[in-house]
């Protein structure tokens, strides 16, 4: 079943946001608020859970098997039969009417209970349609003894639209899955896109004000003006890359917006300033409990629990298969008594009857029962190879998320010292340029270097946090239960 959500009624995320359609994501660059509503990942995760149209109509399959189990129900339902038939033209003249209700048995067989009035002139042949002045009243059941007794095609529908119910919530537990892992990996893009943006103005900022003061250095002829125009051609290139910045911010929000929703489930574009100033800072994964986290995971991930469930239905068809190879084997009990004036002189209607006996049928090639138990042994071989193949394939997933998490925190600590590294080359470069002892051309350098080392870090951050995702995905976790 899907975990419990805080609160009954859906609600909406607790962070504002803009509708879809609206202003795009990114706009002019504006400066960022003291205070401000932060967009956490776990308001994107629980919009998911309330307000996803995909999850929503997945969910729908439970309405769909639920009207199929009533459906199959529908057999064991009490039926009501009537019938009124009257001889108008002939040599004899007659009518009979009959009621009768019908129960079937979950046990197997059936009950019943009649009356039938049948009156006027019958020929010798049909004198059994004949009853006293007041009817017949009968009742009866009959009971298989061996086919039919444990199983038949009406519970076997029942079990099997029942089995088709409980299918419903590792389906949709999947999807739940599949969606959330979708929402964290379009999220930590958007954070990265951000942050990358925010940095790319920041170097844009730098290299304005600077050209402010080479302006002014070479109007008192303190700077050549070579070093000025040079300077202008870095802030034209790094005014296209903020350009290239804001569009990956807007397509990362655009990307978030199909998961971040409203409470009336429509998309929200987030803003930038909904934006985290930073990453959080990582944990150092434990990578020492392999084993437990894919017994884990596999008791926790719903593909297995839907494999069990089908391999449940399979046994159910191997059940009726083997069932329908054994004779036809029923008790018959029923018992009468007609009331009223008699119908005859001799009065033989009036006494009461009770009748009992045996029915037996038995099909000598039963090749139906054959193909039936053929057919769900293959099923039943089918689901144990692709039961151990969704293992090997969990484990799988849970190894490569383990190995992503652990390389990707590695990456962490040597990206951060490559970004220190690079702000003190740039640094000393820019000392150097002051005293006269470089060009532009070198600090320019210096500086890419350094933005470059800072997208690096953004993403090497982003790769860690997905592979928790990834994670956490492959494990089955609860998604509200992430720390991040």
């Amino acid at each position: 079943a899907l975990p419990a959500l805080p609160g009954d009624a859906p609600r909406a995320p607790p962070v504002g946001g803009q509708p879809a359609g609206g202003r795009p994501a990114g706009g002019q660059p504006a400066e960022r608020e003291e205070v401000r509503a932060v967009l956490p990942l776990r308001s994107v995760i629980e919009s998911v859970y309330y307000s996803f149209p995909a999850l929503e109509a997945a969910m729908r399959e439970a309405d769909i098997a639920e009207g199929k189990q009533l459906a199959a129900s529908g057999e064991f339902d009490l039926k009501v039969k009537a019938e009124s038939m009257s001889l108008a033209e002939g040599f004899y003249d007659n009518y009979r009417n009959l009621v009768k209700l019908e129960q079937a048995l979950m046990p197997g067989g059936h009950v019943f209970g009649q009356y039938r009035i049948g009156d006027g002139s019958f020929p010798e042949y049909y004198r059994d349609r004949e009853t006293n002045e007041g009817g017949e009243f009968k009742i009866g059941m009959q009971t298989p003894l061996m086919r039919n007794r444990a199983i038949d095609q009406r519970r076997a529908d029942i079990f099997q639209a029942t089995l088709r119910r409980e299918q419903v919530d590792p389906f949709v537990q999947g999807l739940l899955l599949e969606f959330t892992y979708g929402a964290a990996d379009a999220y930590w893009s958007w954070v990265t896109a951000g942050l990358s943006y925010d940095a790319q103005r920041n170097l844009l900022r730098v290299t304005e004000e600077r050209n402010k003061q080479f302006e002014e250095r070479v109007k008192q002829q303190d700077l050549a003006e070579i070093e000025l125009v040079q300077n202008e051609r870095l802030i034209a290139s790094r005014q296209a890359k903020v350009i290239e910045a804001e569009r990956k911010l807007q397509q990362a929000a655009i990307k978030l917006s199909l998961f971040f929703r409203d409470g009336q489930g429509r998309p929200v574009l987030p803003s930038p300033a909904m934006l985290p100033d930073a990453f959080p800072e990582p944990r150092a994964p434990d990578t020492t409990v392999f084993a437990a986290a894919v017994e884990a995971a596999i008791n926790q991930r719903p593909e297995i629990r839907e494999l069990d469930l089908q391999r449940q239905q399979a046994e159910v068809d191997l059940s009726l298969g083997e069932n329908m190879r054994l004779p036809s084997f029923d008790a018959v009990v029923q018992a009468s008594k007609d009331v009223g004036a008699p119908a005859s002189k001799k009065g033989d209607k009036t006494p009461f009857e009770l009748e009992a006996g045996l029915m037996f049928e038995l099909p000598l090639q039963r090749r139906k029962a054959d193909g039936k138990i053929r057919e769900a042994n293959g099923k039943l071989a089918q689901l144990s190879a692709k039961r151990e193949f969704t293992q090997n394939k969990i484990a799988n997933q849970v190894q490569d998320a383990q190995s992503a998490l652990a390389t990707s925190f590695e990456r962490i600590g040597l990206a951060r010292r490559n970004v220190a590294l690079a702000r003190r080359l740039e640094a000393a470069e820019r000392q150097r340029f002051d005293a006269e002892d470089s060009d532009l051309l070198r600090v320019a350098l210096q500086e890419a270097a350094e933005i470059e080392a800072t997208l690096l870090e953004f993403e090497t951050l982003a790769d860690y946090f997905k592979a928790r995702a990834a994670l956490r995905a492959a494990m089955g976790a609860d998604p509200l239960s992430a720390g991040d």
